[in-house]
């Protein structure tokens, strides 16, 4: 039986898949800060075990030409020649050292220390300026999009915290308060 959240995923890649006219390579997914990333993650898992998969929490959902929904995905295809994921759990990152020391880590996880064209980042709030520190260390001048996985909090909504989201053939899985590229 499907719940409302393999639903909404399901939607999701159907109509990603239909706008696209195959799979993506790669897949930047986002959604509310109260959706189980983990369970997104696992379902994503099961529709394509070889996608290249990062996303994080965004504030109340996301926005799309279909107007306002609780989970979004983006898809890119032919890009995943020189494609890594890297990601390190929040619970290592407790002050601005360890945040630099995720962003090195989550570099090297995902660049096997090649130096790549683009770096896709979902961070926790707070940290980011010693998370990208880090990664300007191992890939430095390297062009770094993206910024923090958000919650609710600042509009009285829940106090759920924001989660980041990785997927590759090396594994799948989520966090709260970590780092992923």
């Amino acid at each position: 039986e499907k719940t409302s959240l393999d639903e909404a995923v399901d939607d999701a890649w159907q109509h990603l898949q239909e706008k696209m006219g195959s799979p993506p390579t790669i897949a930047l997914i986002f959604g509310s800060c109260t959706l189980n990333a983990a369970a997104v993650a696992e379902r994503l898992r099961m529709k394509q075990p070889s996608l290249f998969a990062i996303g994080g929490s965004s504030m109340r959902g996301v926005l799309s030409s279909g107007g306002h929904a609780p989970f979004g995905i983006m898809g890119l295809d032919g890009w995943a020649s020189r494609c890594g994921v890297g990601h390190v759990k929040g619970s290592n990152i407790t002050d601005a050292s360890s945040a630099r020391e995720a962003g090195i880590a989550a570099a090297k996880q995902a660049t096997y220390c090649q130096v790549p064209d683009l770096i896709v980042m979902c961070a926790a709030p707070g940290w980011e300026e010693h998370i990208v520190s880090g990664i300007n260390h191992v890939c430095p001048g390297v062009r770094i999009f993206g910024g923090s996985a958000g919650n609710d909090s600042l509009v009285g909504g829940a106090e759920t915290p924001p989660w980041q989201l990785h997927g590759s053939l090396a594994g799948w899985g989520a966090t709260s308060v970590g780092v992923v590229i």
